[in-house]
């Protein structure tokens, strides 16, 4: 169950090529996207977990709070990054490198 909106749902040319090399890699955003929506932020380290926690709360409560929330997830060697904007309305999967 998504525990906050993902708002609109964009990527990166990163990404897309990474789609387009392997359809598997589509399935694993798809799954990636799921765990981001649901609070499992994969492969974070102790203060972002906490400022994604923070962020989350304020948005049950209905406050405001300008912490984007931060996924971090990897597959066969690659690592990608799910970023929701702190107002929800944008939600972006991308390569470390393309930050």
């Amino acid at each position: 169950m998504s525990l906050f909106e993902l708002g609109r749902i964009v990527m990166t040319s990163g990404i897309r090529s990474l789609i387009e090399i392997d359809g598997s890699f589509h399935t694993f955003i798809h799954d990636c996207l799921r765990r981001h929506s649901e609070g499992d932020w994969g492969e974070q380290c102790d203060e972002d977990l906490e400022l994604n926690e923070e962020a989350l709360i304020a948005r049950m409560e209905g406050r405001e709070c300008m912490n984007s929330i931060m996924s971090v997830y990897s597959k066969e060697g690659y690592e990608i990054w799910i970023i929701t904007e702190w107002n929800g309305s944008v939600t972006t999967i991308l390569l470390p490198g393309e930050y």
